[in-house]
């Protein structure tokens, strides 16, 4: 049977508890942040992407989705915005690392 999240948030030492329908708490520990949050392309939170993608709490400004899919999903719909579909690389370096976009296009 697939776990189905329905709440998450972020819990002291970098950890995201996960509760299911039945209130079971999962714990993600350890990896990276994105992969912690299921948010590959760590989407800000309260955005019209992640909340038509279903995301089920935050974590500091980004969104922490149910499932990895899900947050793959947000990803895709993000990048296909036309806002950023017809972007330089440079413009979404400056959205993830607003202070070092020169590393982050590196």
């Amino acid at each position: 049977m697939k776990k189905i999240f329905v709440l998450a948030y972020p819990e002291n030492s970098g950890s995201i508890v996960y509760l299911d329908s039945y209130s079971n708490k999962y714990i993600a520990r350890g990896g990276t942040l994105a992969w912690r949050i299921n948010n590959p392309g760590l989407l800000r939170s309260h955005s019209r992407v992640s909340r038509k993608n279903g995301a089920i709490g935050s974590s500091g400004p980004y969104s922490i989705f149910a499932t990895a899919d899900q947050g793959l999903s947000a990803l895709s719909d993000w990048l296909s915005l036309k806002s950023w579909h017809r972007s330089k690389v440079k413009a979404v370096a400056k959205y993830y690392q607003s202070n070092n976009s020169k590393k982050f296009i590196e």
